[in-house]
């Protein structure tokens, strides 16, 4: 395996190679959340033996508190002493500081603080550990040092409550009637300002003071004069159309409804990162609706007595929505949340999720400034749920915790920090968090766009995020997002795919990117802006749709170009392992500006680049490893050759590629009309003149569905194939055949109500005429397996497909699992070695593996885009043909009209030039049987849209020449 097959962000897999146990640490760590709520509960004392009481524990902590520490924050704590202390800035500051001490000790010594994997607190008044005592980071000279009290016996009267009704009141009383007072009783280098915050006792004593805070939010009543009481239960038809203030957990409980309506402003208590839950639950069969409202944060500060003022919100973060479902198959018992009427919902770790089944339904909302805005869990049945005609929009830092300092010079700057190391949004729409995933959701009309970019570089905002699920998206605009489509799927096969119609990408670093995401399409007039700088860390190059492992995937009908500036590569469309299923960049796909408009990688044994415009490219078509099908068929049909256009057809310029083969990759025929053939390829690239000219027929689309519909055409073609012939000797179906009985699999899935029995006996009715697809039978019945007990048949169509077939290795992994009811974070020893090894390999087997990694241990291994090598090997093509180009233009680009010039026969009969636009629709056709000689006729473009045109000549019933038309008005 070369070095550069994965990208060098990638995490190592031989660092995961250490058995179960390995494993399942990162999955806990990294794969689930565990609330702040349980971990504060669970916060050491200094009473603690399992910390305090072991002295080698205590030494431990010690030394990763003085390997943390560094100078330049110590004498920050001293320099900036008035604009942290008595001010804002006080909680705050400290807080951040604990939480990445505890990152910090959790990453080294990831048992030390367990269970809770935070800082254990020290109340001075008890004796100091003995370790601590006098301990400060050698940077400090002795000299600057003094000697502590090891027992401070510093226990005063603090009452959290009492006179303490906003944030800002509170963070001076504690201060001055607490804080000041523990670093006094320790006394010695701890009394002072300037290296306190280099001794080791520092950081524990000030989880102690954080611990005051966290107590007096979640305990105090009269905190932000609440509206609502902590944790009330709806338990009537219940209506909130005014505006009220809310800390605690809402539960609406089954059968009942609560409905936020009439403008109200709901303003929640931070929750987030202060540990105090404060959200709405929606209980199974329980009903919220939020229409014309917003549910919004709290100001998490308000006034303090000196110092900068923090601004004037500082919204850190509610809890949102949490709707479940039953689990089950009844649509009835499931919980349910509707938006609607331009309700806002703004400031929360995640704006909705839903659980077991869940219903999600939102039509015209906005979702602002959100880590997570919806998050939709695996559910085993068909889901019901949409979100159509909504904005989720990040145009803020979304902060845990913000404070103001005046460093050096005076300038005033703005901290902020949080729990998940980004300043940005996470995912704006989850699909899926497991094996199961989701079986279908649409979104319709839905703009999602990241305004707000972090200026740290912790940037890794993704639109839509999917896995193992199916997820279909119409007339959408994703924006700035480091990728706007992500989907992942360990289990092959049909009914899990995503499918994209009439959507807008714009400057996102990828579009789309896919791992193992079967039987997908892009299509119907998709436009994709690429743009020219890597900005993301996750990112190698910007690309449009980047695809490893996706067999049977369409891309039609969409344009690809480049936006912004810069000099880093891009990508129109990069497909790697698509295997030998039908796989498709054709019919009418324009690729203007980027470098690499299309790139093969790997195995590629039914993929079809046909029909395509290509301009202003450095490589068009580019295949840097594996076997690419031949292009194209010459079979008499205009609808038979490749089919693609070039801006470039009577030249290439410098290192332009119109046909590009890396000598690693194997060799090819390109098959293409005589008035299309490429003129500068690869050695490697057979370039056949089919010796048919081009015409608006040459990727015809399937004919409208009045009966008989295009499948039962395909069909019935089939039986009349074999019809009296041994069934041995019709193996295949043709191109056209595969994909119109895959896009039909599509549709009888994409019935949300019918399940998956409706493909099933599709797959039945193809299964005696052809074996095409083998492996989506067993597909399927595992998807009907996952609602309970393994579907009969399941095991017999497994063992049917060949120990080749690179989907029955996850096949037989998701019936294994099923059988004994794990997941993947209970894979034995050898599932998991087999998972490691395999996501390793370039190869559509290993696609699944790397999806399994994603899904289940939260390890995004991507295939790095391979790059090409020996780029100058392209040379001129000058392939056997019989159509030499007798047709010029001027001018071009022109606007009002073109002159065509060309030499006509004394005796031309049926000859023309006809101007047509990319759709093959003829707009202008001259009829020419008078015209011989050299002629000269000029051809209107009066009305016609910008855009590119084909003018093409016939001459006596043949193709004689064909020119490229730029139309501009």
């Amino acid at each position: 395996m070369s070095n550069n097959y994965y990208s060098s962000r990638r995490f190592t897999l031989s660092a995961f190679q250490i058995g179960r146990a390995a494993i399942l640490y990162f999955f806990l760590v990294f794969g689930l959340t565990v609330s702040i709520q349980a971990q504060r509960a669970a916060r050491p004392s200094i009473n603690d033996a399992t910390l305090w009481g072991d002295a080698g524990k205590r030494t431990e902590l010690k030394d990763l508190i003085l390997a943390w520490i560094t100078e330049p924050m110590n004498e920050q704590h001293g320099d900036e002493f008035p604009s942290i202390h008595n001010t804002s800035n006080f909680l705050p500051w400290h807080r951040i500081h604990i939480r990445e001490l505890e990152d910090f000790i959790n990453d080294e010594s990831p048992t030390l603080l367990q269970p809770s994997g935070l800082l254990p607190y020290y109340n001075p008044a008890n004796p100091m550990p003995a370790e601590f005592v006098d301990v400060v980071d050698d940077f400090v000279p002795t000299n600057e040092q003094s000697p502590m009290d090891p027992t401070p016996n510093y226990n005063p009267t603090f009452n959290l409550c009492t006179g303490n009704s906003n944030p800002g009141t509170f963070s001076n009383n504690l201060e001055a009637n607490y804080h000041d007072g523990g670093h006094g009783a320790m006394n010695g280098t701890m009394g002072g300002t300037t290296n306190a915050a280099a001794c080791a006792i520092f950081w524990p004593w000030h989880a102690w003071v954080d611990e005051k805070w966290y107590q007096w939010e979640c305990s105090c009543s009269n905190v932000f004069n609440m509206d609502t009481p902590a944790d009330l239960n709806i338990t009537t038809n219940t209506t909130w159309n005014t505006n009220r203030t809310v800390r605690g957990i809402v539960t609406v409980n089954s059968g009942k409804t609560l409905t936020i309506n009439g403008g109200a402003v709901i303003r929640f208590a931070p929750s987030e990162y202060n540990g105090c839950v404060t959200r709405i639950e929606v209980e199974p069969g329980g009903r919220l609706v939020v229409d014309n409202a917003t549910l919004t944060g709290l100001d998490n500060f308000g006034t303090v007595g000196n110092g900068p003022t923090p601004g004037i919100h500082y919204f850190t973060g509610w809890e949102g929505i949490i709707v479940e479902g039953s689990g089950t198959s009844s649509l009835s018992a499931q919980g349910r949340v509707t938006v609607r009427g331009g309700a806002i919902i703004e400031h929360t770790t995640t704006a909705i999720e839903a659980k077991n089944g869940g219903w999600v339904i939102v039509d015209d909302a906005k979702f602002r400034n959100n880590r997570f805005d919806i998050v939709i869990r695996d559910h085993k049945f068909v889901y019901v749920g949409t979100i159509k005609n909504c904005e989720m929009i990040n145009d803020k830092v979304l902060r845990d915790i913000s404070w103001t300092s005046s460093p050096v010079g005076g300038m005033e700057i703005e901290h902020h920090f949080n729990h998940y190391d980004s300043h940005s949004s996470e995912v704006h729409v989850t699909v899926g968090d497991g094996m199961f995933g989701v079986k279908g959701l649409s979104m319709l009309n839905c703009t999602i766009d990241n305004l707000f970019k972090d200026p740290h570089g912790n940037y890794i905002s993704i639109g839509v995020k999917t896995a193992n699920s199916r997820c279909l998206l119409t007339g959408c605009t994703i924006k700035e997002q480091v990728r706007g489509i992500e989907g992942a799927n360990a289990n092959p096969g049909p009914g899990r795919h995503i499918g994209v119609r009439n959507s807008t990408f714009s400057n996102n670093q990828e579009g789309i990117n896919l791992k193992g995401v079967d039987n997908s399409y892009v299509t119907n007039g998709c436009s994709f802006f690429v743009p020219k700088t890597v900005s993301a860390p996750q990112v190698e190059f910007p690309v449009g749709i980047k695809s490893d492992g996706s067999g049977a995937l369409a891309i039609a009908d969409n344009t690809f170009s480049e936006t912004g500036t810069g000099t880093d590569k891009n990508y129109g469309v990069v497909l790697a392992n698509t295997s030998n299923l039908v796989a498709s960049i054709e019919k009418r796909n324009t690729f203007t500006g980027l470098e690499i408009a299309t790139q093969a990688e790997n195995g590629n044994g039914n993929l079809q680049i046909r029909c395509n415009d290509f301009n202003d490219f450095d490589f068009g078509i580019a295949v840097t490893s594996g076997a690419l099908a031949h292009q194209g068929l010459c079979n008499g049909s205009t609808s038979g050759p490749a089919g693609n256009t070039w801006d470039n057809l009577n030249g290439c310029v410098g290192n332009e590629s119109q046909v590009f083969k890396d000598p690693a990759a194997a060799a090819f025929e390109y098959r293409a009309h005589s008035d299309l053939l490429p003129t500068c390829t690869s050695a490697g690239v057979d370039v056949q003149d089919c010796t048919i000219f081009s015409g608006e027929t040459s990727c015809p689309d399937p004919p409208p569905c009045n009966p008989p519909c295009p499948k039962d055409v395909v069909i019935s073609n089939l039986e009349a194939q074999k019809s009296g012939a041994d069934i041995s000797t019709v193996v295949s179906l043709t191109f056209q055949q595969q994909s119109v009985l895959q896009d039909e699999l599509n549709l009888l899935l994409e019935d949300e109500n019918q399940g998956v029995d409706p493909a099933l006996n599709f797959i039945a009715l193809v299964e005696p005429i052809t074996p095409t697809y083998p492996a989506h039978k067993a597909a399927l019945l595992l998807q009907k397996s996952e609602s309970g007990i393994i579907e009969p048949g399941t095991t017999a169509a497994i063992n049917s497909l060949p120990a080749s077939d690179p989907n029955k290795a996850w096949l037989n992994l998701q019936h294994d699992l099923l059988a004994t009811g794990r997941d993947y974070s209970t894979l034995s020893a050898a599932e998991l070695q087999m998972v490691e090894a395999e996501a390793e390999q370039p190869t559509k087997s290993g696609a699944h593996a790397r999806a399994v990694m994603r899904i289940g241990f939260g390890i995004d291994l991507n295939k790095a885009i391979e790059p090409i090598n020996n780029e100058r090997s392209a040379r001129p093509t000058m392939p056997s043909r019989s159509f030499e180009n007798g047709l010029s233009i001027a001018p071009n680009p022109a606007k009002n009209w073109v002159l065509a010039s060309f030499d006509a026969p004394q005796v031309a009969h049926q000859s023309a030039l006809t101007l047509s636009d990319l759709n093959g629709r003829i707009v202008r056709e001259i009829n020419l049987s008078d015209d011989h000689g050299a002629s000269q006729i000029s051809v209107s473009l009066e009305g016609l849209p910008e855009g590119i045109y084909l003018l093409r000549l016939l001459l006596d019933g043949q193709p004689k020449g064909i020119q490229k038309v730029v139309v501009m008005q």
